[in-house]
C-alpha cells in the first residue's frame, strides 16, 4: 500500500469531528475509496443523504448495531448470543425511552391541572 487510494474499504466508528464526515470528505469524494461508518444516533440525520452514493452502508446508534449483530448471526451461526452487546442494550434503552415519555405525559398532565386551577380561582 502506498496511500489511502490503494484502501478497498475504509470503515469508520466514530462521533464527534473528525469522524465519518471527514473521511467521506476527503477519502470518499477525493479518491473514490468505498466507505461504510457507524455513527451516533444524533448523528445519523447528517449521513443520510451520503447513503447509498457515497457510504456503501451506516449503522446508526444502538438500534443500528443491534440489527447489524441480528444479520451477522443470522448469516454466521457461530456468532453467539454472547458477543451480541447491543442487542442486550436495547431493553434498557427501551425503558430509558418509556421513562423519559411518562415524564413528559406527567409534566403535560401537571400544566394542564394546574391551568385548570387557574380558571377556577377567583
Amino acid at each position: 500500500m502506498r496511500g489511502l487510494g490503494d484502501f478497498g474499504l475504509i470503515v469508520s466508528l466514530s462521533a464527534g469531528q473528525p469522524g465519518l464526515k471527514e473521511w467521506i470528505l476527503y477519502a470518499g469524494d477525493v479518491l473514490d475509496v468505498p466507505l461504510a461508518g457507524g455513527c451516533t444516533g444524533v448523528g445519523a440525520p447528517q449521513f443520510f443523504p451520503y447513503y447509498p452514493l457515497q457510504i456503501l452502508g451506516l449503522m446508526s446508534a444502538l438500534k443500528g448495531a443491534a440489527e447489524y449483530e441480528a444479520a451477522l448471526a443470522r448469516g454466521h451461526p457461530e456468532f453467539t448470543a454472547a458477543n451480541q452487546a447491543a442487542t442486550r442494550g436495547m431493553g434498557p434503552q427501551s425503558a430509558a425511552h418509556l421513562v423519559i415519555v411518562a415524564f413528559i405525559l406527567l409534566g403535560n398532565a401537571g400544566l394542564v391541572l394546574r391551568r385548570l386551577a387557574r380558571r377556577r380561582s377567583p
